[in-house]
């Protein structure tokens, strides 16, 4: 499948509302919040999505270092000082709590530790740069990439629904917490999906990559869910409903910071595009 061109890509972003139920709004620079009711038959549920413009000079990606771990997403954006946060990789339900992957925050890496199956690692750096690496050796990652969260399991792959039946747990509904990235690599999708309540039936790993396709994705990456699945943002709080009744302390997050007084210019990677305002 061809990837799609940037014009249609933002044609398709900016096409909001897509669902006569969808809430938009704008919570701080470069960021665009989504709250979007989707169904599977008979079931429904309820999708938080977070569109964080990555050339937009002010935002930069910020993973947990160590240190930093065994928090709540709004206590650790309180404590970094981020605009947004989600939770991270899968845990170790032990203290301290440790991730069960490579972890990577403010260029410091976590202790080598026993390390379960991930697909792929998230990557970020300066200037808001972010890929998806394949390799899962994190001694391969360069030390540019100051933010690494790992991928239990790609959901989305150059366009196309991606799943791994032998993943325990992945034809089950649970709440969800994933990754997205548009094609052209400029746009920053951090999506949760509420689930073991009556008004919210969660998703399986098919249908979370469905989910994200539905968003405007090209690429899905599968975070930890169930009880850890909690998005928070400044000055709202928590936006899901945490499916143990609040939010649950994990070892890692991913959040956004924003740089106080960042100009107008967007990167050079960026070029012929313009800032978060302009586009969404």
């Amino acid at each position: 499948m061809r990837a799609p061109t940037v014009a249609l890509l933002l044609l398709a972003l900016l096409a909001v509302p897509a669902h006569a139920q969808d809430r938009v709004t704008h919570p701080a620079r470069g960021l665009r919040y989504l709250r979007r009711v989707v169904h599977h038959g008979a079931l429904r549920t309820t999708v938080h999505a977070l569109y964080v413009d990555l050339c937009d000079p002010a935002i930069e990606l910020r993973a947990t270092a160590p240190g930093e771990g065994a928090r709540t997403p709004a206590s650790w954006a309180r404590l970094v000082g981020a605009a947004a946060a989600i939770n991270g990789d899968y845990f170790f339900d032990a203290r301290p709590l440790l991730p069960t992957g490579p972890a990577r925050g403010a260029g410091r890496s976590w202790p080598a530790g026993r390390h379960e199956h991930h697909d792929a690692l998230f990557v970020a750096g300066p200037g808001g740069r972010a890929a998806v690496l394949d390799e899962v050796d994190e001694r391969a990652v360069p030390a540019a990439w100051t933010e690494l969260v790992a991928v239990r399991e790609r959901v989305l792959v150059h366009g196309v629904v991606h799943e791994s039946p032998a993943i325990a747990h992945n034809s089950d509904r649970h709440p969800r917490t994933a990754l997205g990235l548009t094609a052209d690599g400029h746009t920053l999708l951090m999506v949760v999906v509420e689930g073991r309540s009556e008004n919210a039936s969660g998703a399986t790993a098919r249908e979370l990559g469905e989910i994200l396709l539905g968003l405007g994705a090209w690429e899905g990456m599968k975070l930890d869910g169930g009880g850890s699945s909690a998005m928070f943002i400044a000055g709202v709080g928590i936006v899901n409903r945490p499916s143990d009744g609040a939010a649950r302390a994990v070892a890692t997050h991913l959040g956004i910071v924003l740089r106080r007084g960042a100009s107008a210019q967007v990167p050079s990677r960026c070029a012929g595009l313009g800032t978060a305002s302009q586009e969404f």
